[in-house]
Formats: structure tokens, C-alpha cells, sequence
């Protein structure tokens, strides 16, 4: 509907004769006011989802960290309900955190444009990338319910996302296949 008052708009502007100018300028400020309407209406309905994923602490990795520390996040699919908002608060996570500075994917990629290159579970539980090398990092970003070995610092997001301090090869305890790790997810749901 709006494309076609824009085309009728840029018609009018061509077709008709130019004593009819004020009328044209006052209809392209009643189409600027409705769009303008439309994309702030827009604007209010995400923030209030992105609000609602993150909860009050947008910055809540940079928070419980020291400058220049990096983290690698870790993205799971998942379909319990309690976890419905899982990419989104690991997406927006990874935005509003300078720390957070790369992310792997088990199973499947999380639907963003951001690169995220694909890791695999050995049957002990190690994380590895395509070319058989462990995953090494410092401090993992991922769904909770997973246990890795190393030291859980802290959970934020609606979701319950849970900061690892792994300093290392990244283990989880109880998985010995990506499989496993949806399961494991869902499990437990948001701490």
C-alpha cells in the first residue's frame, strides 16, 4: 500500500501541471509523517523484545570481565519452549558485549549473518573444529544447562545464557556428540 502512494506520488509529480505544487509537497509530508509513524511504532515493539530477552543488564559479560578479554560463543539449536529466545539473547549478547568476539556452532548455524564456524563433540566431550583441533578459549558464552569443565562465572539474560571460565580446551561433561547437546539444554531450561 505505501509503495503504491509513492508511486502515485512520483506521478503526480511528472503529470501534473506545477501550479498544483503545494499540494504535492503537502501530501509528501502526510506520506513522510505515516512512515515515519509506522517505523517508530516498529522501533518501540523491538526494543521491548530485545528488553524482554536481555533483561536489565545489557552489558552483563563486559561486566563480570576485565578489559581486553575475549570470549567465544557457542550456539546450540534447541526447541523447548523454555528456551524459545535462546539466538536472539546470544545474538544480542554478542552485540551489546565488545568481549564476546567470536562464536562456533554445534549442529546447525544460528540463522545470523555473523560467521560462526562449525564444531563438532568427541565422544569425550571435547569441543573440536572441522579440522579434528580442540577448541581452545578463555571464557565461553552458551545456553545453560551444559556443564563444562572449568568455572561457571556468572548467568544473564532472560534465557539463563551462562559465562564458562575455561582457560583451554573446551570439555562438556556428560556429551559425547552434539547430539547431546540440545538434550542437555532443555534439560534444565533457564537457571
Amino acid at each position: 500500500m505505501l509503495f503504491a502512494l509513492v508511486v502515485a506520488l512520483a506521478s503526480a509529480i511528472v503529470l501534473l501541471p506545477r501550479k498544483l505544487g503545494p499540494a504535492l509537497v503537502v501530501s509528501v509530508a502526510a506520506l513522510l509523517v505515516l512512515s515515519s509513524t509506522v517505523a517508530w511504532r516498529g522501533a518501540g515493539s523491538a526494543s521491548g523484545d530485545r528488553d524482554r530477552t536481555l533483561g536489565p543488564d545489557r552489558g552483563w559479560v563486559n561486566d563480570a570481565l576485565a578489559p581486553n578479554v575475549s570470549v567465544v560463543s557457542l550456539y546450540i539449536p534447541t526447541s523447548c519452549p523454555a528456551l524459545s529466545r535462546a539466538v536472539e539473547a546470544l545474538l544480542l549478547t554478542e552485540f551489546f558485549n565488545s568481549s564476546v568476539r567470536r562464536g562456533y556452532h554445534a549442529i546447525t548455524p544460528d540463522g545470523s549473518l555473523l560467521p560462526s564456524p562449525p564444531a563438532r563433540v568427541a565422544p569425550d566431550g571435547t569441543l573440536l573444529l572441522e579440522s579434528g583441533q580442540a577448541v581452545s578459549v578463555e571464557y565461553l558464552l552458551t545456553l545453560p544447562g551444559l556443564d563444562f569443565e572449568g568455572q561457571a562465572v556468572t548467568t544473564g539474560t532472560t534465557v539463563g545464557l551462562t559465562l564458562w571460565k575455561v582457560d583451554g580446551d573446551v570439555r562438556i561433561r556428560k556429551a559425547g556428540r552434539a547430539t547431546d547437546l540440545p538434550r542437555l539444554a532443555c534439560a534444565s531450561g533457564p537457571s
